[in-house]
């Protein structure tokens, strides 16, 4: 199961484009005035110098102040990097879109992640990616001449990644940019201010990093996107939160959080680095399919998660687990994932019948499970130095 939390390099594209890349199909070409550019067929990713110069001169800049790469697996994508901000503070993107333009033979879209330097954005062109990465590193606005505009061809992009941010750059956003997913990370001593939700009522989830604190919760009423909040400080919520996943990580969370989460609507929560979270409220959680919790040090065992009627995947990182025996009560619970807990053996597992359990522990290297404790599960998957299965209670010997 994915950590929701897990900070990631966004200096750097490469990682999001492969990610992404498992998911389409096809082989197409870019295409700058006469010149064809071939997206690398390989796992390699292939640097376009001409590109870069073309794109370079259109905005009045050295050719090294722009880089063009691409990465092909199963899948076409293009990372363009703005490593300086043109003179007129405008970029004109007119090779690339023209490029584009004569791509529509393809059955597949084309996925560009640009990454451009600026702040206090004024107006927006939507370029067709399907992630827009910005970064403030300087007072100038960026702008984007609507000729260019191409519309309905490709793919708008979904999810923006706003890194150093203040308050008054995300003030600054027009209320019509198009985003389903914001990343923000806060700038140094910011702290966030919960109505500029208001101004995007259709975001489906934030994901939030770096807030010294939080201002005006009380102003708005209630928050309809999903939240994912991660290495914040003095966190105070909105009176309700619609949310379908949540996820919160850092040393203040603590229970009364979690009571301002509407219990009929989330179904995912993902819960890290809590020294005095005791989980009182899970059985508020009716609808609950999917369980993260992980360096929650007060975690003994699972008890408290007995009766969650839908819960079907539970995952346990880091905390001190002795005794799993509390999921026989969690009766649609298929999945179960335990790395670094404190389990000396596998003897809790006796009468619970789940369809896969994977262990990630040291301390249980060689350990032969008895057949009669891991009876009824299907798949037990010992990520040791062996990596050993044992299927229906039996060694699973297959090469």
């Amino acid at each position: 199961m994915p950590n929701y939390l897990t900070g990631k390099n966004h200096k750097t594209c490469n990682n999001k484009i492969g990610f992404l890349g498992l998911f389409l199909l096809g082989n197409i070409f870019l295409f700058s005035g006469c010149h064809a550019y071939t997206l690398n067929s390989s796992l390699a990713t292939q640097y376009h110098p001409s590109l870069s110069a073309r794109l370079a001169k259109s905005n009045n800049l050295e050719p090294n102040d722009i880089e063009v790469k691409s990465n092909h697996f199963k899948a076409n994508y293009c990372n363009i990097t703005f490593k300086k901000m043109p003179p007129s503070g405008k970029y004109d993107i007119t090779p690339f879109v023209n490029s584009l333009k004569k791509l529509k033979i393809n059955s597949v879209p084309v996925f560009l992640h640009f990454y451009i330097p600026g702040g206090n954005l004024t107006d927006f062109l939507k370029i067709p990616v399907s992630s827009l990465q910005l970064e403030k590193t300087g007072t100038n606005p960026i702008t984007f001449d609507p000729d260019y505009r191409v519309a309905n061809d490709f793919p708008e992009h979904s999810e923006w990644d706003l890194e150093n941010w203040t308050m008054d750059d995300l003030r600054a956003l027009p209320g019509n940019t198009p985003f389903n997913i914001l990343d923000i990370r806060m700038a140094p001593q910011e702290k966030f201010d919960w109505t500029f939700l208001q101004k995007f009522p259709e975001l489906s989830v934030l994901r939030l990093t770096n807030a010294s604190g939080f201002i005006n919760a009380e102003k708005l009423a209630e928050v309809n996107c999903s939240l994912l909040l991660n290495n914040n400080k003095n966190t105070v919520l909105p009176k309700t939160l619609n949310c379908w996943s949540f996820g919160i990580g850092g040393e203040n969370v603590d229970d009364s959080l979690l009571s301002h989460i509407n219990p009929e609507k989330l179904t995912s929560l993902h819960i890290s680095r809590s020294s005095t979270l005791q989980l009182t409220q899970m059985k508020r959680f009716q609808q609950l399919r999917r369980l993260h919790i992980a360096d929650c040090h007060s975690l003994g065992d699972l008890t408290m998660f007995a009766g969650m009627p839908v819960l079907n995947s539970l995952e346990i990182t880091n905390c001190p687990v002795k005794d799993v025996s509390g999921i026989t009560n969690i009766r649609q619970l298929r999945l179960l994932y335990l790395n670094g807990t404190a389990l000396s053996g596998l003897s809790s597992f006796r009468d619970c019948h789940l369809d896969y359990v994977q262990i990630s522990q040291k301390n249980l290297d060689g350990i032969i499970p008895d057949e009669g404790d891991i009876r009824g599960i299907k798949v037990m998957d010992l990520q040791d130095r062996t990596n050993v299965r044992y299927l229906n209670g039996k060694k699973d010997t297959s090469e």
